[in-house]
Order: structure tokens, then C-alpha cells, then sequence
């Protein structure tokens, strides 16, 4: 890394040689400068925080903003010393801020936790996460954490969703016998009894630690540290999802199917509601499987499938991108064949196959790719 900072410097010199000489203002060099870092480290602002400033006070230059990469933050302070070598004051913070100390690990305590564009809950919806789902910490404002969840995407959190660690503390978490929940949605009760108060509810993919198994109920610690009971044939085995294992298609067809029905959510990302990117999303982590947040992300993955005129060599468990052309808007699974299952105005089958009963032309006329996840990475 540092030698690529090296060759970094080397170039960001050249151009400012190359600028200068072209008759550029210093601010104009800089600003172009900046955008370069930008796209080299944060190009996406859904995963990464790139935000910078620089204005003159009172004959000094002032460079201020945040940004979640540290190359870019060294990058920014070698261009800031190079360009203006005098009277300049360099103000850009890391994340996450230095007053969070080693508190920036943080679960969800509640079943489903939203994510919004900005702190406050009139503002925009932009993801969900389950409990027991691990978050880096960034930032706070009164009440409000921004937030990055284990798949990169970033938003505001109420502080009251949250049980907040150290690094001890989560790591302590991670070797405990973990359990996820394996059932659409579930109840966490004071006493092993269906009829006992309700100590929370989860859902699909939440993950609880298990202090003892029984044949009917189990006792299940959360991560704020509460306790109660569960029924064990509502918990399954946790495997941590990732990039490595391509999942059965057969089994995410069937994952699929019990979801359907269940209502379309901007934003949403559990079993409670779902956006189309949510559903697949949460389709695939059931399966050990960590697809990125929106489809414009997802369609990155897995192998390209040249799709034949009626969709027939499509099998179970690909993923299926529509999309004006050049865009990427909506996805779906496949079933295998011409039909697949998605979250439209609710989780719902369709077929790409002119003169099924569930044709949807619309889908038919705006299929950008088919995508089937296949990569094995070590």
C-alpha cells in the first residue's frame, strides 16, 4: 500500500507540474486534483465518505471534510502540501472521528433496524439490518450514529437500535455459540412458553447467542445482553456470508418461495419488507452469501448468461437485472426457465415467456443481463 501511495505522490506532482503550466488557477489544479482521489478511493458514496471543501480565510487556505478511506486522506495531505506549500490550515477528519475512541462496533438489538439518508426518522429509508447484524460506527449526531454495515453500505442509525462495543467486546461476541434464525419471523419469550411476554421478535437471518439448547425451547442471550427463549426448531447453524461459496440454486429457489407474499418496502431489507435488492440480498445471506446492497451493485457479481430467446437455459438461483438502457433499476431470481420470483408491489412470480398467464412484458422488454453466481474466491 505505502508504494502505491509512493507512485500516487509521483503522479499527483506530475499533474500539478502539467496544470500549473497550462495556466490554471491553484484552486482550479487542486479541485481537479481532488476529483481524481475521489475516484481512485471513493467513487461510490454508498460505501465510502469522500467529502471535502476548501475556501480562503483571510488570505489562507482552508481544506476541511471527512472521508472514511485513509489513502485518500494521506493523498489529500500530500496534495495539500505540495500545492499550497504556504498559509494553509488541513482539516480533513478520518472515520470514523477520533471521539468515538474504540467504541465504533455496534450490533442491532432490535429484529429489524432501519438506515436512513440522514438522521431522523421523517428522512429517507436506504436499508434495514437484523439483529445481531455487526456495524462500524462513524460518526454521531445527538441521538444518531452513521453507519457501515458488513457489505460496505453506509447511512444513519438511532442509537437506540444499537448495543455498542469495543473491539474486545465484539470479538468476544463473534466466538460465542451463535445461532441465526431460520424461520420467516420468530419470538424471543421471558419463559419457554408461547404464552409468555414477548422479549423481542426477529426475523430472517437475525443472529442470537445460545446459552442452552433443548428439545423444545432454547435460551438465547441477545447482543444488548437480554435473555429469553426461543423454540429450537426456529434457530439454525450460523455461518458468517461471504464471497467464496456459490450457494445451491435449488435452495435459494426455495428460500425464495417462502418468502412470497410478503410486501414491497423502499429501502426494506428483512422479512418484514422488502425493496428488490433486500430481497435477493436477504435471499442469498440465508445461504451463506453476501451479494452487495442495491442492484446497480449486484449485477457486478457472478457470471454473465447469454440468455436464449425464451429464457429456457436459465437455471434456478440466477439472478435476473432489468433496466432502461445503460441503467440498472430492478432484479429478480429466477425459478428456473422464463420465470422468476421478485419484490414488486409485494414478493411475486413472473415470466419473461410471452403467452404465460404471468407475463409481464415490461420485464420482458427491459432484461439488461442475466447473472449467475459461480466465483469461488479464495
Amino acid at each position: 500500500m505505502r508504494q502505491y501511495l509512493h507512485i500516487s505522490t509521483i503522479i499527483i506532482t506530475v499533474a500539478l507540474l502539467l496544470a500549473c503550466s497550462n495556466g490554471k488557477t491553484v484552486e482550479q489544479t487542486y479541485l481537479e486534483s481532488v476529483e481524481n482521489i475521489r475516484e481512485t478511493w471513493a467513487p461510490d458514496s454508498r460505501v465510502a465518505v469522500f467529502d471535502l471543501d476548501l475556501k480562503r480565510e483571510s488570505g489562507t487556505w482552508v481544506v476541511s471534510g471527512e472521508t472514511s478511506s485513509h489513502e485518500a486522506w494521506e493523498e489529500l495531505m500530500v496534495l495539500s502540501n505540495r500545492l499550497l506549500p504556504e498559509m494553509h490550515r488541513f482539516d480533513v477528519k478520518r472515520l470514523p472521528h477520533a471521539e468515538l475512541g474504540d467504541s465504533v462496533y455496534a450490533m442491532a438489538r432490535i429484529s429489524v433496524a432501519n438506515l436512513r439518508r440522514n438522521p431522523g426518522h421523517t428522512h429517507e429509508l436506504v436499508d434495514q439490518v437484523i439483529l445481531g447484524t455487526r456495524l462500524k460506527l462513524m460518526k454521531r449526531q445527538g441521538g444518531w450514529y452513521y453507519a457501515q454495515t458488513p457489505y460496505g453500505y453506509l447511512g444513519w442509525i438511532t442509537g437506540a437500535s444499537l448495543a455498542i462495543h469495543d473491539h474486545k467486546g465484539i470479538k468476544k461476541w463473534k466466538r460465542s455459540d451463535l445461532r441465526q434464525i431460520g424461520t420467516t419471523v420468530s419470538f424471543i419469550r421471558e419463559n419457554p412458553d408461547e404464552t409468555s411476554r414477548v422479549v423481542n421478535d426477529a426475523t430472517m437471518g437475525g443472529t442470537v447467542k445460545l446459552l442452552k439448547e433443548e428439545r423444545r425451547y432454547s435460551s438465547v442471550e441477545l447482543p444488548d445482553g437480554r435473555r429469553g427463549y426461543i423454540p429450537t426448531a426456529h434457530l439454525t447453524a450460523h455461518v458468517e456470508p461471504g464471497i467464496w461459496h456459490a450457494p445451491d440454486g435449488s435452495k435459494i429457489v426455495e428460500t425464495a418461495m417462502k418468502l412470497h407474499g410478503i410486501p414491497y418496502l423502499w429501502g426494506g431489507n428483512s422479512t418484514k419488507g422488502f425493496d428488490c435488492s433486500g430481497f435477493t440480498q436477504t435471499v442469498y445471506r440465508a445461504h451463506a452469501y453476501q451479494l452487495p446492497r442495491d442492484a446497480s451493485q449486484q449485477v457486478n457479481t457472478g457470471e454473465v448468461i447469454e440468455a436464449d430467446e425464451n429464457f429456457t437455459n436459465l437455471e434456478p438461483g440466477d439472478l435476473i437485472f432489468f433496466g432502461p438502457e445503460n441503467r440498472i433499476t430492478h432484479v429478480g431470481i429466477s425459478l428456473g426457465g422464463p420465470q422468476f420470483i421478485h419484490a414488486s408491489a409485494y414478493v411475486e412470480i413472473n415470466s419473461l415467456r410471452e403467452g404465460d398467464p404471468d407475463f409481464a412484458p415490461d420485464r420482458r422488454r427491459t432484461v439488461r443481463y442475466v447473472k449467475r453466481i459461480t466465483d469461488v474466491r479464495e
